[in-house]
């Protein structure tokens, strides 16, 4: 959600703490459908950060041409 809508097309990203550059399962990415949901599937029991950034054109300031909105959180998948 963004202004309390649906962000449609947001690129998620997640990521292991494990996760090196040759080490593809350990980064998971996809992309929200029209109502914003996106699905990740996490491959590896351990703490995740899950993120995303929505980039706007700055309207406010002539100082910068884009304002960029971060969200993120962290999670540990568990093994029973």
């Amino acid at each position: 959600m963004f202004q309390g809508k649906p962000l449609v097309n947001a690129l998620i990203a997640a990521t292991y703490k494990g996760y090196t550059e040759n080490a593809d399962t350990y980064y998971q990415s996809a992309r929200a459908d029209g109502e914003g949901v996106v699905t990740i599937r996490l491959t590896h029991a351990g703490p995740w950060l899950i993120r995303t950034v929505h980039m706007l054109p700055s309207k406010d300031t002539k100082d910068a041409d884009w304002e960029s909105w971060w969200a993120s959180m962290t999670l540990e998948v568990r093994t029973e």
